[in-house]
């Protein structure tokens, strides 16, 4: 399955992850077995560590550094660790590479009073990144806005928000993405530019009426495309009483839930079709 997740994935993407059952088994297809080194996987429980988000700014394998404003000695211990909600005013969103740098230029305050945020998006360079597909560009928003969900924000939740900023202004190359399985607790209320894609969200410039259990917008053809031709099952049913407890059941009802919703995208299509043609004998859908 590890190899599924990052058979998901377009080259050079960053894939965040939350638990065990979604980090080591990729890890292990990286480093052992030498499988997709050009994607970046990020822990999100580890991430708020210095040791851990620092070797964000390094190459690993065939995987350059993260592009990312914040530099080793904003990552240090100690340094930009935990910042806590302060009621302020607000009004309109902010930009947020500019209050990441007002954030983190602050030696002694460790208080934020800003939770809506906006990030500018230049839409040649999306259509030249290929972040969007074909008929999606004509829905590129000319700046994505979100609400930060938490009334705490820890150095993990930093050099998220700093990766989505900094990957826009810098041309949109590395996508990134959130395993399906990690839940939405990490999301930081972005899944309205979620795009599925297979057993992972990507963040998009498409806004879509997706909610925080539930991300209606698909890359239909990847996920066919993922689901018939690049992913492998094997290992569960060949073995006579073969054990799966609550979190090794992840792994198998995420490729079916994948398959249901895959389905009822293409009978909602269907049901689409026969409705313009009331006599229903559209063609397309003999």
């Amino acid at each position: 399955m590890a190899k599924n997740f990052l058979g998901s994935l377009d080259k050079n993407a960053v894939l965040f992850c939350n638990g065990d059952n979604d980090t080591y088994p990729l890890w292990y297809a990286q480093n052992v077995e030498g499988f997709r080194t050009d994607v970046r996987i990020i822990n999100q429980s580890l991430l708020p560590t210095d040791w851990y988000s620092q070797v964000l700014l390094t190459k690993v394998y065939n995987s350059e550094p993260l592009p990312l404003s914040l530099k080793r000695g904003d990552l240090d211990a100690g340094v930009n660790d935990y910042f806590q909600y302060q009621q302020g005013v607000e009004t309109a969103p902010r930009d947020l590479s500019e209050y990441i740098h007002e954030l983190t230029s602050s030696k002694t305050s460790q208080y934020y009073s800003q939770t809506k945020f906006k990030v500018p998006v230049d839409k040649q360079a999306v259509i030249a990144a290929g972040v969007v597909t074909p008929e999606d560009t004509n829905k590129i928003v000319s700046e994505m806005t979100f609400d930060f969900p938490r009334r705490s924000m820890t150095k993990g939740d930093l050099v998220l928000l700093d990766l989505v900023a900094t990957n826009a202004k810098t041309g949109w190359k590395r996508p990134i993405c959130f395993t399906t399985t990690s839940g939405s607790d990490g999301f930081t209320n972005l899944e309205t530019y979620f795009e599925r894609k297979g057993l992972v969200f990507q963040v998009i410039p498409v806004k879509s009426p997706n909610t925080k259990n539930n991300v209606s917008k698909l890359d239909a053809n990847t996920i066919h495309n993922n689901l018939v031709k690049v992913f492998k099952y094997s290992g569960m049913k060949e073995k006579k009483g073969f054990f799966l407890d609550d979190k090794a059941t992840t792994g198998p009802y995420a490729y079916q839930e994948l398959f249901i919703t895959l389905s009822g995208h293409y009978l909602d299509k269907i049901m689409s079709l026969k409705q313009q043609d009331s006599a229903g004998k559209n063609p397309q859908i003999q």
